[in-house]
């Protein structure tokens, strides 16, 4: 540009913001920067000049960008064909390797033909000199096998026969052919002859019993078990309970139900027999029977099942001469000895044993149960009696109140009764039974050892004869309890909480050992454990009745005050002071009792206050005739009995604490109740007063529309 334009740019550097701009103009520009120079009019022949040589410039860029592009669009037509032709030479490459490939493939195929065909031919042949060798096997082991049989070559024949049946396995798919069947038939044949011969020496060898001398059987018995071993299970198990028939033949008899031995009393018989006759069985004949027959423990198993049938036989005929001593110790040999041979037969013994007995048992346990019962109830009588010969727990061991110890040997006889059945090998369903029995003794001891030995305390709203007269006693001859008593009453709550307690652990454990009966409705203590905690509740509102009977003289002595006649107001009433010293003396005594059970004696609190500012209030509107005076002097002795109210929780403690903020709140609520009457009668008899003053000093004939 020239110097002229130049300057224009440089004073005009907004406008340069407009070359980014969608909508920019060139020609609009550069006529805006030359109208800017206008006052350069001079220079418009220099300014021409310079810019037609700019277009010229202009163009001739413009011819050689479009000189070069043709000359580019031509190249790009030149390499384009040369790519379709080199396109067109591989592909051509590509055609000729896969015919290349095909031929190769071709070749492979006849080349491979006949490998095939050879080794077709060699697998067939294989096969064929395979199956044939097996055949000559087979053949042959049968004519041997048959030749031991005869001659009753047992070892021979046992390691024959395992190599026979392997071979003619191979042969299974072709059952089909005449040949292979018939030779099948022969092989189950000698079988079938071989296990008549080997259960016949066997039982030959066994028929004289355990006492029969050895060496005089024909063949070594050894290998007619060897024998027996390679043939049918079941030919073996046949043999095996024939045998175990042979031993028990004598144990039938000798503890048939008809026999005295065959009683309960006399179990240990059964199980001293049965160990003798396995240990001289296994002395004798461990040797001769294969270890895997596992003879012994067959032997106990039978011995364990037909023991069970002449248990439920003698106990069905003489179930009259059943008790629960005896059935207990019945089941608790079998229980022995079950265990032991659990031990003798690791493995397979706990599977087979436990519980084979002992089950036989489970019907009879209502005998048990029956009899629990009775020693459940006699236990309670024991406890009660226990506690009238040594007394109630005396204050004099130490001020906190402690459960009453009877309760611990209730739960200690209930646990000892679980732990014998669990160790007897009981099931589930007898605790069912026991624990309803649980139940019921629990409940008989909160009624007969808990609360039958709260004290009688006869109640403020009594409207017998005793009430009457009790309302016209002096201050100091109403009934109250003894440190002795209270000391008692803190002991039954303790004692009620610790069994609520322990009955949820009796619910936990019971629950734990029931399995898959935990969610009976037996094992649910929830209204024994809401029985216990009613009794706490007794014993709270049975000190909550005696401090309300050590206030009610003074409430009394209150109502008879003539309050119309106090004429100035003074220090507190002595129905407070009274008040005062009896809740001090109670409520101290009450929370050392219970210093660790806090939270009942805060419900001892909470209900003593409920149950006393109501009569506090009833008692303030019996006090009439009032003057203001008498008002002003409830309205003193009423602040004074909240503050003492509010500090009841912390009366004379070392602790420092303050009573809680739900009991003040409870207190004051209350008392403002009582204030606010007082309150209100005052002011009430204030404006009746100034009411009177006014009408008669005005000589008004207007009657006063209130009442004093």
């Amino acid at each position: 540009l020239c110097p002229i334009l130049h300057q224009s740019f440089i004073s005009n550097r907004t406008e340069f913001r407009q070359f980014s701009s969608f909508f920019f103009c060139a020609f609009i520009f550069s006529i805006n920067c030359i109208a800017f120079a206008f006052t350069f009019a001079g220079h418009v022949g220099q300014v021409m000049a310079d810019v037609q040589r700019q277009i010229n410039q202009v163009d001739q860029e413009i011819s050689e960008i479009l000189e070069k592009q043709s000359v580019a669009q031509l190249d790009s037509e030149a390499l384009l064909q040369q790519t379709k032709q080199a396109m067109r030479e591989l592909f051509a490459q590509i055609m000729d390797i896969k015919r290349q490939t095909d031929m190769s493939e071709t070749t492979v195929k006849e080349i491979t033909r006949d490998i095939r065909q050879l080794d077709l031919a060699k697998k067939n042949l294989t096969a064929s000199i395979t199956t044939l060798n097996h055949l000559h096997m087979l053949v042959s082991g049968l004519e041997s096998l048959e030749s031991f049989v005869k001659t009753k070559n047992f070892r021979d024949i046992s390691n024959l026969l395992p190599g026979i049946q392997n071979v003619l396995e191979h042969f299974s798919q072709y059952m089909t052919v005449p040949q292979i069947k018939a030779l099948s038939d022969q092989v189950n044949s000698i079988r079938a002859e071989l296990a008549d011969l080997t259960t016949a020496e066997l039982k030959r060898y066994f028929s004289g019993g355990f006492k029969k001398a050895s060496g005089q059987q024909s063949v070594p018995i050894e290998d007619v078990c060897l024998v027996l071993s390679v043939l049918d299970q079941a030919v073996r198990e046949g043999l095996i309970g024939w045998l175990i028939d042979q031993q028990l033949a004598e144990y039938k008899i000798l503890f048939d139900d008809t026999q005295d031995d065959a009683w309960l009393d006399k179990i240990d018989l059964r199980f001293s027999w049965f160990r003798d006759c396995l240990i001289e069985f296994e002395r004798k004949h461990a040797g001769l029977l294969p270890a895997e027959w596992d003879v012994a423990c067959k032997f106990a198993a039978e011995f364990f099942q037909l023991t069970g049938s002449m248990l439920d036989q003698v106990m069905e005929k003489r179930c009259v001469e059943m008790d629960a001593k005896l059935l207990l110790f019945a089941v608790q040999r079998a229980a022995n000895f079950e265990a032991l041979m659990a031990r003798r037969f690791p493995g397979r013994g706990e599977a087979l044993f436990q519980g084979t007995l002992v089950g036989r048992f489970q019907k009879r346990m209502s005998i048990y149960t029956a009899s629990l019962d009775k020693t459940l109830n006699d236990l309670i009588d024991q406890l009660v009696g226990k506690f009238k010969e040594v007394g109630p727990p005396s204050a004099e061991y130490g001020c906190a109140a402690v459960a009453i110890p009877t309760s611990s040997d209730l739960f200690v006889f209930y646990k000892k009764c679980i732990q014998q059945l669990l160790q007897l090998g009981m099931n589930a369903n007898i605790l069912v039974d026991l624990s309803r029995l649980f139940k019921k003794y629990l409940h008989e001891y909160a009624q007969r050892c808990l609360t039958g030995v709260l004290p009688k305390i006869a109640s403020s709203h009594s409207t017998t004869t005793a009430g009457l007269l009790q309302s016209f006693l002096k201050e100091g001859d109403m009934p109250r309890l003894s440190n002795d008593e209270i000391y008692l009453v803190c002991c039954v709550l303790i004692t009620a909480e610790f069994c609520a307690e322990t009955s949820h652990q009796l619910q936990e454990k019971l629950k734990e050992k029931a399995g898959d009966l935990a969610m009976h409705e037996a094992f649910d203590f929830t209204n024994e454990r809401e029985m216990f905690h009613g009794v706490v509740s007794s014993c709270v509102q049975v000190l909550v009745q005696d401090l309300e009977s050590a206030c009610e003289p003074a409430l009394q002595t209150m109502t008879k005050m003539q309050w119309a006649n106090v004429d100035s107001v003074g220090d507190e009433s002595r129905y407070v002071a009274s008040i005062r010293q009896h809740g001090r003396q109670c409520v101290v005594r009450i929370r050392d009792c219970l210093g660790q059970a806090r939270k009942y004696f805060m419900q001892f609190c909470f209900r003593f206050v409920n149950a006393f500012v109501p009569k506090f209030i009833n008692a303030i509107l019996r006090c009439r005739p009032v003057s203001v005076t008498g008002a002003e002097q409830l309205l003193l002795d009423t602040h004074a009995l909240k503050t003492e109210l509010v500090n009841l929780p912390v009366l004379e403690s070392a602790a420092g604490r303050k009573p809680p903020e739900a009991f003040t709140k409870l207190v004051i609520k209350g008392m403002n109740k009582a204030e606010m009457i007082l309150k209100v009668y005052i002011y009430f008899y204030l404006f009746i007063s100034f009411d009177l003053y006014f009408t008669v000093s005005h000589g008004s004939c207007r009657r006063s529309r209130y009442i004093c």
